[in-house]
């Protein structure tokens, strides 16, 4: 199991999970398009255009946000943190739920999601991370499939690009 908040603070420290953001820092304009394709071939794509806090050091990239009913997250705060074109984590915090979605280029990792109804672990395997962020924003797309107990869930895929405002 990999340690989410390690991960995501890296050696640049630009993250830290007891952090809350204010609608003064927000300096982006956040669109995030994902695609989850189900056991059954059901497709279902979910479109969040929304204003956040877009931060650049070094070699991570780190947008944080709060997410609506529309990605079934309401009231949590997502922080993203991109290494590179190999590491991408995932955490979002908010009433009842906590999820740490860890992924990485072509290795298997193991993530913890917790929902009111209990918490589950799950397995993630990315092949393809493409990260264009630079200090003037830029785009991520990933593609990644989620097992739970060995047995394949979800094929997914995310679009995400931020605007400077």
């Amino acid at each position: 199991m990999i340690n989410s908040e390690i991960v995501a603070n890296g050696n640049d420290n630009i993250i830290t999970n007891a952090e809350k953001i204010n609608s003064k820092e927000e300096n982006a304009i956040i669109k995030i398009n994902t695609i989850y394709i189900g056991q059954d071939d059901e497709e279902d794509t979910t479109e969040l255009i929304t204003k956040g806090v877009y931060r650049q050091k070094g070699n991570l990239t780190q947008i944080i946000y709060q997410d609506t009913e529309v990605t079934g997250f309401y009231d949590c705060e997502t922080k993203i943190t991109a290494k590179k074109n190999d590491l991408v984590s995932i955490l979002r915090r908010g009433n009842k739920v906590g999820s740490d979605l860890i992924v990485q280029y072509d290795k298997k990792l193991y993530s913890q999601y917790t929902t009111p109804m209990g918490s589950v672990l799950i397995g993630v395997m990315a092949n393809v991370i493409e990260n264009s962020f630079n200090e003037n924003g830029g785009t991520l797309h990933m593609k990644y499939t989620i097992d739970m107990n060995g047995s394949f869930v979800s094929e997914n895929e995310i679009d995400i690009s931020v605007e400077l405002i």
